[in-house]
């Protein structure tokens, strides 16, 4: 009679909560009834009573034996917490709860971990992180998480030494290129030069242009702050600047990196020692143009950033960026009667 009165209730009154009264009622006589669960927790949505909703799962979770059952109903408490109910700690308690009962229940892990440090509750995460690897060992969720729980050890938790041993048990393949180039920057962190210099000239042998030009960028620095040996970072400095002459993308790159360490001068000597080297050719505008922009804005060498857009001009003259950028040059320094014929 319940079920009949819910049904009449939705599908010819269109009266949702009266239809929820109804499913209610039946679920306190039959906890376990399917049809009135699936359609109770469908209107909850519809309504939007979310609160009304937690108190369905709750009393379902709560009439439910099977433990992989009764784990999968305590996922949707969180997942309802957490998205609807904005409780992050009531979210972290049903999948613990989960987890008790499912102890190798990776969802519920995967939903932990995260949570966990939203709470800043680090220590907890760097654990169920680990646990997340130990689950599936070899998967691409235990690496995932290897580099999650290094991350949070170094950052959080100051503990650089156990950050490099995690990240040494992935730099094993060398396929994994993002784990050999964080274990390179936390290495670079820790002084640890040699290895820091190891690893980027392992990674400087991709073939991805920007890749490679990122990493040698890397080297050149690691070869100047931590080895003081000027020639081999000047060297592996004009490598990159050299795939950046033939490829406008790695010139962003290089241009990129130079910013955050506002090495201008050096910067600009590499560019004009490739420069000066690399055959005629449209794909070395883009480099000149960020040298002759680095010689103008960075240097306050204005003679200088004019000879490289004037040579832009003469190897892409159908393009008018070259132009405008000299024309930019001009007013800039006082002489609109040179910008006005470009």
């Amino acid at each position: 009679a319940l079920l009949a009165a819910a049904e009449i209730a939705l599908t010819k009154l269109n009266e949702s909560r009266a239809a929820l009264h109804h499913y209610k009622r039946l679920l306190e006589l039959q906890p376990a009834h399917d049809r009135a669960f699936n359609r109770a927790v469908a209107l909850f949505e519809k309504v939007g009573d979310f609160a009304g909703l937690l108190d369905l799962l709750q009393a379902r979770t709560a009439a439910t034996e099977e433990p992989g059952a009764r784990a999968a109903l305590l996922r949707r408490q969180a997942e309802l917490m957490r998205d609807r109910l904005g409780d992050v700690r009531g979210a972290v308690a049903a999948l613990q709860n989960a987890i008790e009962l499912k102890p190798n229940d990776l969802e519920s892990y995967l939903a932990l971990a995260p949570l966990l440090e939203q709470l800043r509750w680090w220590q907890d995460a760097a654990q169920v992180y680990r646990q997340i690897s130990e689950l599936v060992p070899g998967d691409e969720n235990s690496r995932s998480a290897r580099l999650k729980e290094a991350e949070i050890r170094e950052r959080e938790l100051g503990d650089r030494e156990a950050a490099r041993l995690i990240l040494e048990e992935l730099v094993v393949d060398p396929s994994d290129e993002q784990a050999a180039r964080y274990m390179a920057q936390l290495c670079e962190r820790m002084g640890r030069w040699d290895r820091a210099r190891d690893l980027w000239l392992q990674l400087a042998r991709t073939r991805d242009p920007k890749k490679r030009a990122d990493a040698l960028l890397s080297l050149a620095f690691i070869m100047q702050d931590g080895f003081d040996d000027r020639d081999a970072s000047a060297r592996a400095l004009d490598e990159a600047m050299a795939i950046g002459a033939q490829d406008p993308a790695v010139a962003e790159v290089v241009e990129q990196r130079f910013a955050l360490v506002g090495d201008w001068p050096s910067f600009a000597a590499s560019a004009e020692r490739v420069l000066a080297r690399v055959r005629g050719g449209e794909s070395q505008v883009v480099l000149r143009m960020k040298a002759a922009r680095a010689y103008q804005e960075e240097l306050h060498r204005p003679d200088l950033a004019q000879n490289h857009l004037a040579v832009a001009i003469g190897l892409s003259p159908e393009d008018p960026l070259p132009s405008v950028k000299l024309a930019k040059l001009h007013v800039d320094n006082g002489r609109p009667d040179l910008a006005l014929p470009e």
